[in-house]
């Protein structure tokens, strides 16, 4: 073997070394990529979980609703949920986001209300939604959109609100 090949092989087998466990951990937690309102282990998580922070989701001096940042301590996990407060209108969609930095701060992971686990986006005659749930570390933040139809049909961002947990707060 070349001695340039085994330097390759060598520092490829020792990344794998740090990147592996992260990933069977990930794996392994039961509660990550699932519903807060589905029992698992014999725990919903959203029954006993609480609310971090919240904010409005607005656009200029408009507020349109709220988007949550929940989590639960034992389950250590963390969702969206977001709420407009009064049903949606047709050419109106919602929908949240919850996202999750990596170790270097880089983007990681995230999961919307259409992910599995969640409970699809808010659509006429909708109040809410929530994402599924993802495993705290890291920093992580919540975001909640209104979208309108422009009058070429398309869908575009009308109104956003945005909140974050760092470990330690």
């Amino acid at each position: 073997m070349k001695p340039k090949s085994l330097f390759v092989l060598l520092a490829v087998l020792t990344l794998l070394s740090f990147v592996a466990p992260a990933q069977a951990a990930e794996a392994a937690d039961p509660y990550n990529g699932q519903s807060p309102y589905k029992v698992i282990n014999g725990r919903s998580c959203n029954s006993d979980g609480s609310i971090h922070d919240t904010e409005e989701i607005v656009r200029g001096d408009s507020v349109y609703g709220t988007i949550q940042f929940r989590w639960n301590l034992r389950c250590n996990t963390a969702w969206a949920f977001v709420n407009f407060g009064t049903k949606l209108s047709a050419g109106e969609s919602g929908n949240a986001l919850i996202r999750r930095a990596g170790p270097n701060g880089s983007h990681a992971l995230a999961f919307s209300c259409d992910t599995a686990g969640g409970n699809k986006h808010v659509q006429a005659a909708q109040t809410t939604c929530y994402t599924p749930m993802m495993s705290r570390k890291y920093s992580m933040w919540v975001e909640g959109y209104l979208y309108h139809k422009n009058s070429a049909g398309a869908w575009v961002t009308h109104a956003f609100g945005t909140t974050r947990w760092v470990p330690g707060s």
